[in-house]
């Protein structure tokens, strides 16, 4: 029989991972640059997602994906002086 020798453990996922803290430089995108960043992630997920939660909304109602009937009558009185 012979003996094993003890495995040794990985380093931490931090050193795997990340560089040293001096390789690390930030930037940071100028307000125009962000805000139309901000916007087109917007406008994406409305496009994309809205139908989606849409649909999830009909096919969990009562009625299902049916067409719903709305008799609402709105009733305008004008009074001219």
């Amino acid at each position: 029989m012979g003996a094993t020798a003890a495995a040794k453990p990985p380093p931490p996922s931090s050193e795997l991972l990340l560089p040293a803290q001096e390789e690390l430089e930030v930037l940071k995108p100028s307000f125009p640059v962000a805000v139309l960043a901000g916007g087109f992630a917007s406008a994406t997920v409305d496009v994309t997602i809205f139908p989606l939660d849409s649909l999830k909304t009909r096919l969990q109602a009562p009625q299902g994906c049916q067409r719903v009937r709305v008799r609402a009558r709105a009733r305008v009185r004008v009074r001219v002086r």
